[in-house]
């Protein structure tokens, strides 16, 4: 899933990454823990931001779901996240090295079956996910939906808004007192 939006975030080094980093070195009580609930939990939690096409059960429709996902990947303890999954899912690759579905080709991208479990008592749910084993070529999918739910469909660029780095500095300052702020970008 390496489109152009994915490489634009990564490729950022965004103000909360830059303020935690000095946090870290500078003020290291400032920060959020288990033992500081109440400090500064400056580290975005990862999404993963993708659409979903739905059979509808009622009519022989098809439904976009724009779905936002955690892609928490479960290495500081937990369970990883749905977006992570899926992310997962479309990594793995053949005998051969080759991807075994590609997302992004409209041609050969299999079903995604997933299964949500939540025992009781259980804070948050599990997902298990599998490739379908045939191809499930986007057009068919597309002919079945009604227009207005074509509409729904954009390039995710129109989807995602990522703010630019001056209003991510002042987006801060509702969480990080200004002057500690400024302080921070002199420094960065």
């Amino acid at each position: 899933m390496n489109n152009a939006l994915d490489w634009k975030i990564r490729g950022r080094i965004t103000s909360g990454f830059l303020t935690h980093r000095w946090c870290l070195k500078h003020q290291p009580e400032s920060l959020y823990s288990n033992h500081n609930p109440q400090r500064f939990k400056l580290l975005a939690d990862p999404v993963s931001v993708f659409a979903l096409f739905v059979e509808m059960q009622e009519k022989p429709t098809v439904a976009v779901k724009w779905v936002v996902a955690g892609a928490y990947n479960g290495c500081r303890g937990g369970v990883a996240g749905l977006g992570h999954l899926v992310w997962k899912v479309f990594q793995e690759k053949d005998e051969d090295g080759k991807l075994i579905a590609n997302p992004s080709d409209p041609q050969t991208c299999p079903n995604l079956v997933v299964e949500r479990v939540q025992p009781k008592g259980a804070k948050y749910p599990s997902y298990s996910l599998q490739l379908g084993r045939s191809p499930s070529p986007v057009g068919d999918w597309l002919s079945r939906m009604d227009p207005a739910e074509l509409e729904i469909l954009r390039p995710l660029e129109e989807v995602v808004y990522i703010p630019m780095p001056e209003e991510e500095w002042k987006l801060f300052e509702n969480v990080v007192p200004s002057a500690q702020v400024t302080k921070i970008r002199n420094d960065s």
